[in-house]
């Protein structure tokens, strides 16, 4: 394990060198404005959180229900955000970077490269989300007047969920790359992050999730709590942090520690299966990436129209119609577009 720390120490120093550097040229004034500004934005999430959740335990029956649904929801949600970005820093930590061949000539195992690759990976696609997620439970601490053990394992449980779904993201990454370039497989992927995003967004609009705080839109009473019964499916390793969550709250500790203890060591034995492709797919997969060349594109012909235009305007419009033909990131803005264009037309 000693080599895996020695490969992470140029990240470590690199990362303290440019919080010294940032903190000597910056002003006092524009670190007061960024903090602030995180500031109001946890208070707001946390008290949009807590409002929600005092809303539903003014409920009576249900109020317990809808809280456990939205945590649910919640665990969802972050369990797919921690698997998309994981994909796109896999991506570019294990195939792109431009320190992989001075990486990879060290006498170090491959293994080892690929442990400590993941753990940069983990940290750029998760500390977002974790970011965003803390006030949430903070605000379900303060409603069902928990402690700080309920915290750390509520913590616990988020943990291990982001460890098992990016690692499911870079064994994914791992075995595309022998099929498809890495180059081309980030592009791949953040048109298709964004076409998923898109026919989420829709399909939740569809569905109209506010109805499931209002009674009325159902037949019966038995039906609507039915419909907030629902389980998932046991086998999604986010039930598993869910219900370890839920039995926490609820102070049924044993059946809590039991799914937290199965979430973790899923999340053990994915990382042990990660660590057996080093040799079998990953050291492939490097060499095919870093042997391949890029196609080129071939020059933009000038249409017509294009003809009759101004010098200037002619080769703008080339040079933007050419931008975007080559950088595929931005493909994803017309998908964004045809999904509010079904929504509220």
């Amino acid at each position: 394990m000693n080599d895996v720390f020695t490969l992470l120490n140029p990240g470590i120093t690199g990362i303290k060198n440019r919080i010294q550097n940032k903190s000597g040229n910056q002003s006092p004034l524009k670190f007061f404005i960024m903090a602030a500004i995180g500031l109001i934005f946890w208070g707001g999430l946390f008290a949009v959180s807590h409002k929600v959740l005092i809303y539903f335990s003014s409920i009576e029956d249900i109020g317990l229900l809808l809280s456990y649904k939205l945590l649910s929801m919640i665990v969802a949600i972050a369990f797919s955000l921690f698997f998309i970005s994981s994909i796109i820093t896999s991506i570019s930590r294990l195939f792109l970077s431009k320190d992989l061949i001075c990486v990879h000539a060290m006498p170090v195992p491959t293994w080892q490269v690929l442990l400590s690759r993941w753990m940069v990976s983990f940290f750029d696609s998760t500390w977002m989300v974790f970011l965003y997620i803390v006030p949430v439970l903070l605000s379900y601490l303060l409603v069902f007047k928990k402690g700080l053990f309920t915290l750390l394992m509520m913590g616990a449980g988020i943990v291990s969920l982001a460890v098992t779904a990016t690692i499911a993201g870079t064994v994914l990454v791992v075995v595309l790359v022998m099929v498809i370039p890495a180059g081309r497989l980030k592009s791949v992927f953040v048109i298709f992050g964004m076409v998923i995003f898109c026919l989420l967004y829709i399909f939740a609009r569809m569905v109209k999730p506010e109805q499931l705080v209002d009674p009325e839109t159902f037949n019966t009473v038995l039906l609507y709590i039915t419909s907030l019964k629902t389980p998932s499916s046991p086998l999604f390793p986010g039930t598993w942090v869910f219900d370890g969550i839920k039995g926490i709250l609820e102070g049924n500790l044993s059946f809590g520690f039991h799914n937290l203890g199965l979430s973790w060591s899923f999340s053990i034995i994915a990382l042990l299966l990660m660590l057996l492709t080093a040799d079998l797919l990953y050291k492939k997969g490097l060499s095919k990436s870093l042997g391949k060349t890029e196609r080129s594109i071939k020059p933009l012909p000038d249409e017509k129209l294009l003809k009759r235009s101004p010098s200037p305007t002619r080769a703008l419009v080339v040079k933007e119609l050419r931008s975007f033909l080559r950088d595929q990131t931005q493909w994803s803005q017309i998908f964004l577009i045809f999904a509010l264009i079904i929504i509220y037309v």
